[in-house]
């Protein structure tokens, strides 16, 4: 907070009278109070003469140019009556005096008004028509004729009976355009070193028909030294004079010679805040009160609704510090008039951020928990709201900005949804939606990028988990080669089977003895037979690691026969051990298929058990029991591989 600025002794004793003065006829904060003559202005005038003016009310010998008509308003010094300018026939409204008032003081007034006002000619200034004196030499100040309102009173009613007045007068552009008006009467004036110091809604007229006029020129002032003795100069002023609900510090503070064109500068920021928000500038118990809280003048916070250049323009005009303050009337009207050019942005903005607003209600009650990085799924109808929301609010915020670029609340708004739906895709795990999101942020957000990068290195391992997960299901399927593997183990079931039960009646019928090399040369052709297989379904047998498995067990158990079967033979064991041994080899290869592929292995296992202890005890019906294992074995194999196959689809399909 600035420093604060005592109040002089001098100065509290001239804003205590300019209270007093107040208070004794009555003013309010929203009244012009200090409506005083200059005393050389007073002294020059009585010497003047001005021309008659003949009114039709039977004491005139002369004719009558002017039918006074009835009363419009009384105010402290003088009446206000409607007549009619006979030779013209139009209507004019005449000022005079008021009889208690006419005094040489109060007729310097009046002139000083009339001079000041017939000086300025402008279209939104009320013209003058005429100024002369009546049958008893009282002035008579014959102005324009306006039917209208005071600004001040439309601003009311569209604070608290809107639906009283037209929708077009409900809008802030349609006032910032007459504010627009007030501006060129200003400059105009400024422009003839004219000062007005009581500039506010109060003291506007809207015509009937659009017109804008400014009013009460009652305390304004020359800063020309070449209109001395004609027209009131600020110099010669002494006192507070003003509106004190929107009074400049340096008015208040009766610092008379920094008084001058950004004085109205702050008055016309004043009446843009009394726009913006509602109500005049100023409030306070006294004069006093106001001036002191003033010296420690703090910037306004306005709504987010406002327009960011109508803020920052009505905290600039009423800066305490006059060299902060639009250097001219223009400047300040350039603001004003680039505004209604993108006030088609400033709408779309308005309307982007009330949905923006919907928006972040819907997307904190799916995100829930900020510090929780999990997310709650939406329902289809609540996605469907998120992302139509989020479309149009993009539109929104897209079209202001390509109506007018300097808007920084749009700008700044898109930032804002953008990040929103990028944290929102972020938590949905979406990559594309978010890289496309982050390359349309106004302005780059490090942040999010950094949680794009990690959302797509923990994507990358789940997709990399995920293919070797697929690829060892893939490699470990049991379906695949399914068909050719029954077909090899069909044959070698039927060709060994057969074999054996053959070898069993041929020793059976004395044709033939059973001995070591017999076997061997047996073993050696199932690994031949099992080698043709291979090569022959090598495409569908060495498809992946589960047959490459089971074909180079097979192989192993083949080759691990003929190894046994040539230590037999070289420690001379018996045929009845080695065909216990077989039996027993070929029961624990079922057995480990038992145990680490499906327990449904355990019927070839259990038969190959059976030939083991058949052996033990009646060697002579080993071949013959083998035969009869090999045919139970290789069917029960090929009907597990085909419920395999029935089972791998019904997982796919699920």
């Amino acid at each position: 907070m600035k420093k604060k600025r005592p109040l002089t002794p001098t100065l509290r004793k001239t804003l205590q009278r300019a209270q007093e003065q107040m208070e004794e006829i009555g003013l309010t904060f929203r009244d012009t109070v200090g409506h005083r003559p200059n005393k050389q202005f007073v002294l020059r005038e009585k010497e003047s003469t001005l021309p008659a003016l003949a009114l039709r009310d039977g004491k005139t010998r002369r004719i009558p140019e002017f039918e006074l008509g009835p009363l419009i308003a009384k105010g402290g010094m003088g009446r206000v009556c409607a007549a009619k300018q006979l030779p013209l026939q139009r209507d004019v409204v005449i000022k005079m005096l008021r009889e208690d008032k006419r005094t040489p003081a109060m007729k310097a007034l009046l002139l000083q008004e009339a001079y000041l006002t017939g000086y300025l000619e402008h279209p939104n200034i009320i013209p003058v028509y005429q100024l002369g004196k009546d049958e008893e030499d009282e002035p008579m100040l014959v102005m324009k004729q306006i039917d209208g309102v005071p600004w001040s009173q439309l601003l009311t009613r569209r604070k608290k009976e809107p639906d009283s007045l037209p929708e077009e007068q409900l809008s802030l552009e349609w006032h910032i355009r007459i504010l627009l008006q007030v501006c060129h009467a200003v400059e105009y004036a400024h422009s003839k070193g004219i000062v007005h110091r009581d500039l506010k809604p109060g003291n506007v007229m809207i015509g009937e028909f659009g017109e804008v006029y400014v009013l009460d020129w009652g305390i304004a002032a020359s800063l020309r030294e070449e209109h001395a003795g004609h027209l009131p100069l600020m110099k010669d002023t002494n006192d507070f004079m003003g509106t004190p609900a929107y009074s400049a510090p340096e008015m208040l503070m009766v610092e008379i010679d920094k008084i001058d064109e950004r004085t109205d500068v702050y008055l016309l920021g004043a009446i843009l805040f009394h726009l913006l928000t509602g109500q005049a500038p100023h409030h306070g118990k006294s004069v006093v009160e106001l001036a002191d809280r003033l010296t420690q003048w703090e910037p306004f916070q306005f709504s987010q609704d406002v327009a960011t250049e109508l803020a920052v323009l009505c905290n600039l005009s009423m800066s305490d510090e006059r060299h902060v303050r639009p250097e001219s009337v223009r400047e300040f009207r350039l603001v004003l008039e680039t505004f209604l050019a993108n006030s088609a942005s400033h709408k779309l903005m308005i309307e982007a951020k009330s949905m923006f607003q919907q928006l972040k209600e819907h997307l904190d009650r799916v995100l829930g928990d900020e510090k929780s990085s999990s997310l709650v799924p939406p329902s289809s109808d609540e996605d469907k709201e998120i992302y139509s929301l989020f479309w149009r609010c993009h539109f929104g915020f897209s079209q202001a900005l390509q109506i007018s670029a300097q808007n920084k609340q749009a700008r700044k708004g898109l930032q804002s949804l953008l990040e929103a739906m990028v944290d929102y895709e972020l938590h949905r795990g979406d990559v594309q939606a978010t890289a496309a999101l982050l390359t349309e942020l106004p302005r780059p957000n490090r942040m999010l990028e950094q949680r794009l990068e990690l959302l797509k290195e923990e994507q990358s391992k789940k997709a990399q988990n995920i293919r070797e997960l697929e690829e060892f299901k893939y490699e470990s399927r049991m379906d695949i080669g399914r068909s050719d593997r029954q077909a090899g183990v069909f044959i070698l079931g039927l060709s060994f089977g057969l074999f054996g039960i053959l070898i069993y009646f041929l020793i059976d019928f004395k044709y033939y003895e059973p001995e070591h090399l017999g076997f061997f040369a047996s073993h050696l052709g199932f690994v031949f037979v099992l080698l043709v297989m291979a090569f022959v379904w090598r495409a569908s047998l060495f498809k992946n690691r589960a047959n490459r498995q089971f074909i180079s067990m097979v192989l192993f158990l083949g080759l691990t026969f003929l190894l046994f079967r040539g230590i037999f033979i070289y420690m001379e064991v018996s045929i009845a051990v080695a065909c216990v041994m077989d039996g027993m080899l070929m029961f624990i290869l079922m057995g480990f298929l038992t145990i680490t592929h499906d327990i449904r292995f355990g019927v070839g296992a259990t038969c190959y058990l059976l030939v083991c202890i058949l052996t033990m005890f009646k060697p002579k019906f080993y071949y013959f029991a083998l035969g009869l294992a090999h045919f139970v074995t290789a069917p029960s194999i090929a009907w597990f591989w085909r419920s395999y196959k029935l089972e791998n689809q019904k997982a796919r399909s699920s």
